[in-house]
């Protein structure tokens, strides 16, 4: 929306950034949505911004998000609260970590976890205008590798949410999500390498936007030239 006031320099952002960081816990809203729409000029700042080595270890973020429903995956990368709701148990899970903790009571926030709740709204709003910057051409490459990373960032603490900017990006996401798969693996073995875990990860969005089956991808840009020569070209390249 107009009256959201994007930064579109360098200085406005990072005035932003240490508001969210350091500014009045009931004014972090304001500053959370700005950066969420920044001008796609700041992208490379905003990917340093969004890949930027944690300091709190990974329980403070797995507490902090856990009032919300975040699902953090546990060390062999599986999600229990989203087994959980799926099997009828009754858990909080949250499918929008931003508006959540933008609405979370502070009351819910302990005093030891403050900087932590404000690095997760941080790390969100970076998601959210990854996920806008990645529906411009341009950009779009560069934002599916950096989500691609930020999803393994801090031990995969984020990656709920990085799947969901991954969708939101949609069909401009689709030729560089299929060019990552080019090192995708069943075997078990290779489930620990980096490059392996990255390909399979790429799969795994391309299938929850139902683009991963060739047909469906096509047909979904069938009607844009320069995408469609991207998809059919991303095919070629990894087969």
């Amino acid at each position: 929306p107009d009256t959201v006031h994007p930064p579109k320099t360098k200085a406005e952002l990072a005035d932003l950034v240490d508001a969210l960081r350091r500014g009045p816990l009931d004014e972090v809203a304001g500053p959370a949505h700005r950066i969420a729409h920044a001008d796609p000029a700041l992208w490379p700042e905003l990917r340093e911004l969004m890949l930027a080595e944690r300091k709190a270890p990974k329980g403070d973020y797995r507490s902090l998000l856990a009032a919300i429903g975040g699902d953090v995956p546990n060390r062999y990368g599986h999600f229990s609260r989203a087994w959980k709701k799926a099997h009828g148990h009754k858990v909080k899970l949250s499918h929008d970590w931003f508006t959540d903790l933008l609405s979370l009571p502070r009351s819910k926030v302990s005093p030891g976890l403050l900087k932590v709740y404000r690095d997760c709204i941080l790390e969100v709003a970076l998601f959210r205008a990854a996920s806008r910057i990645g529906k411009v051409p341009q950009h779009a490459e560069d934002v599916v590798d950096a989500l691609l990373h930020a999803a393994y960032l801090h031990h995969g603490t984020f990656r709920d949410e990085v799947g969901r900017a991954l969708t939101s990006v949609g069909d401009e996401a689709i030729p560089h999500l299929m060019l990552q798969t080019a090192n995708a693996s069943n075997r078990p073995r290779d489930q620990v390498k980096p490059d392996v875990l990255r390909a399979n990860y790429a799969q795994y969005n391309l299938d929850r936007m139902d683009r991963l089956h060739p047909l469906r991808a096509v047909e979904s840009v069938r009607e844009d030239p320069r995408l469609l020569t991207l998809v059919l070209r991303s095919y070629g390249t990894v087969r």
